[in-house]
């Protein structure tokens, strides 16, 4: 795709391993340029990078991370890329995840100290979990639910997500569950979470150049949104995360959702 034929709407991919070396993302710069291509080429123009962070087991320091931001935002430039990243983590729900944030261990969304991308247990009732995000909030910090489609509980009991919802934590989707990547079962669930407002954020999280590559835009295509309701998605909501607003609230109830105004 050439520099003019992008995509004519701004984009923010609120969850994306683009940083080399650090998780299961690209393994080198040459691997992390070609997702950074393709985000660019399909009209992304701001990536959160969130690297893997458990407390449990491997969490890169915010000094890594930031560090190989900067880095690879030198490299996009030299390589003519309008694209930019700025760091963050995407970290798992541990016992000890509120006193590594208050200690600064665990970068949040931007490095803005205002929102946090939390993944959960993929299987199992994360009880823990509500009680976890009411000592996130203490502290000032919100958590974002990350892939909330891919966890068997949200599924077997979506009332548990609606209160989790309805108490203003900002829920994300990834496109490729979307767009049936994952299987039947977890597209039915993301498109149902879209479709009823309560996801209020849709992210790439990709990992490399493959088959989880950091796009969005077929996702306005296969929902058939309108331009308005993927706007929302993917990028007047992460914008207002990242610019410390009060987190995009679901649209639960009464209220338009993300899918209505479709064509």
């Amino acid at each position: 795709m050439r520099r003019n034929d992008r995509p004519g709407r701004a984009v923010i991919d609120l969850h994306c391993h683009i940083l080399p070396g650090l998780d299961d993302g690209p393994r080198n710069w040459d691997e992390a340029l070609a997702m950074a291509r393709l985000a660019d080429a399909d009209g992304v123009q701001l990536i959160v990078a969130t690297p893997h962070c458990n407390l449990d087991a491997t969490c890169p320091s915010p000094a890594q991370i930031r560090d190989l931001t900067a880095q690879l935002n030198q490299l996009l430039e030299t390589n003519g890329l309008r694209l930019r990243v700025v760091p963050g983590a995407e970290a798992r729900a541990t016992t000890g995840l509120v006193e590594a944030v208050e200690a600064g261990r665990v970068l949040t969304l931007g490095d803005r100290g205002r929102f946090l991308l939390v993944e959960l247990p993929p299987s199992g009732q994360p009880l823990f979990a509500a009680e976890l995000f009411f000592r996130l909030r203490l502290v000032g910090v919100t958590p974002v639910i990350a892939h909330a489609e891919r966890y068997d509980f949200f599924r077997s009991a979506p009332g548990a997500l609606q209160e989790l919802a309805d108490r203003l934590y900002p829920i994300q989707v990834n496109a490729g569950s979307l767009l049936g990547r994952e299987g039947w079962r977890i597209r039915r669930s993301a498109r149902d979470l879209v479709r009823r407002g309560l996801a209020t954020i849709v992210a790439s999280d990709g990992h490399n150049a493959t088959d989880r590559k950091p796009v969005l835009a077929a996702v306005e295509r296969a929902l058939r949104l309108s331009r308005e309701a993927f706007a929302q998605l993917a990028f007047e909501h992460p914008l207002a995360l990242l610019r410390q607003k009060a987190g995009p609230a679901a649209t639960s109830g009464s209220g338009k959702k993300a899918g209505e105004g479709r064509h």
